[in-house]
């Protein structure tokens, strides 16, 4: 297992270089962000470093990639420490990096409980992340009190902070302002889940959120809150029903499918998760709340998501997912939900590149030409499905520069040349 420590920046050099021959570095590799498959995707750094690296020496791998001046992008650098526990440590762009709080974030990363960090930090700003492996509500509260207290001295010459802990529904966070609202909400939530045991909790300043399994456990909560007169105190409480099903699932897959669970799933956008067949299947409306929930899996060359096979299912139809062992490239399915052709799509990236397999029906009145001018432009295998009785067909890129097309499916020769022609105008 490895602790990694991202650090996102806009501009390096000599990537590998750079660092290579530093004391405590093992290994560098380059490789592509998640993004636009056709466009120039920025570039990730991974550097691997000893298990007994010091905070000072990750501090100096840092500041190579910061000095770094020349023309190409760089999204994110990753630090990856071996044989730690299983962590991720993530500051942002405009992070002022301090010994101290990158020294607390490896404390914690060595806590047996912890599987997760992520640090966000500026010169004014900081958001940091623990996810545990286990813990009800009252160690998801103690972890909150002595980490804040932990990064205090981060955070009090900062302007705005805030600390997240969570282990699988529960989850706690704290800011800098006072927390009176927040230990009342705190201990309402513990007197409900005293006498009807909760399977998750969502506790902020500013919200409560009690998570049951059943509508009748919904009931009985809201009974109970009723009877608490703190619970008058804290304003609205919020009772829902679990949306989470991994049952199905096992091992490596259960255990991968739980991780990018709680990444999301107390999201505001975050409809439903659950397992069918290999894939993890998570609800959304529409397009926009889905990338809103796939930004939190993170960019690294290793995000939460990559071991397993992953499926945004929209309402309405559509969805987009990928395969195991792969990122999302989420060009297609973007370009798609803004296409007037379809009434639904369904989109799997297989690889980086041209590797998506999209499928496609069109709606009433689409015409060969208009639907291959639509797909054109996506650069990926795509097979459409008429609302009529045309036959199925497919439509693949072709060419030494991708502007011609090969065409699958019984079709005319009228049909053919509408499509060829449908596409040039789509490639132009």
């Amino acid at each position: 297992m490895a602790i990694c420590l991202f650090w996102t920046v806009t501009a390096c050099s000599g990537l590998a270089d750079d660092v290579k021959g530093m004391p405590g570095v093992v290994d560098v590799k380059v490789t592509e962000a998640d993004g636009d498959d056709l466009g120039r995707p920025a570039k990730l750094v991974a550097v691997t470093m000893r298990d007994d690296a010091t905070a000072e020496q990750i501090e100096s791998v840092l500041a190579e990639y910061d000095e770094e001046r020349a023309g190409q992008s760089v999204q994110l650098v990753t630090v990856t420490l071996e044989g730690l526990a299983s962590s991720s440590l993530s500051i942002g762009q405009t992070a002022t990096r301090t010994t101290e709080s990158v020294a607390t974030l490896l404390a914690v990363a060595k806590e047996p409980d912890v599987e997760g960090i992520e640090l966000e930090v500026s010169a004014e700003d900081l958001d940091a992340r623990i996810d545990m492996r286990a813990g009800g509500l009252n160690r998801v509260d103690a972890m909150v009190t002595r980490y804040w207290d932990e990064l205090a001295a981060t955070t009090d010459s900062m302007s705005r902070a805030t600390l997240i802990v969570q282990a699988d529904g529960f989850l706690i966070a704290r800011d800098k302002g006072s927390d009176e609202s927040l230990r009342a909400k705190v201990a309402v939530a513990e007197k409900v889940d005293r006498n009807q045991p909760l399977v998750g909790v969502q506790i902020s300043r500013s919200q409560l959120e009690l998570r049951v399994r059943s509508d009748a456990e919904k009931i009985a909560v809201r009974q109970i809150v009723r009877r608490t007169p703190s619970a008058e105190s804290v304003g609205r409480v919020r009772v829902v029903t679990e949306s989470v099903d991994l049952s199905d699932a096992a091992g490596r897959l259960r255990e991968t499918a739980r991780r990018v669970v709680n990444k999301i799933r107390h999201d505001e956008y975050f409809r439903f998760a659950r397992i069918e067949g290999d894939e993890l299947h998570i609800g959304a409306a529409n397009m926009e709340e889905a990338l809103t929930l796939e930004g939190y899996f993170g960019t690294g060359i290793d995000p939460v998501h990559r071991p397993i096979a992953v499926r945004f299912v929209l309402d309405g139809g559509s969805d987009f997912g990928k395969l195991a062992g792969v990122n999302f490239h989420l060009y297609t399915a973007s370009a798609l939900s803004e296409q007037d052709e379809w009434s639904r799509f369904s989109v799997t990236t297989r690889g980086s590149g041209r590797t998506a397999q999209v499928d496609v029906v069109a709606r009433p009145g689409v015409t060969y030409g208009d639907a291959a001018e639509a797909l054109a432009a996506l650069g990926a295998a795509s097979t459409v499905t008429w609302t009529d009785d045309r036959p199925e067909i497919t439509l693949t890129p072709a060419g030494p520069d991708w502007r011609e097309v090969a065409i699958e499916g019984d079709v005319s020769d009228q049909q053919r040349a509408d499509i060829i022609a449908g596409w040039s105008q789509g490639a132009d």
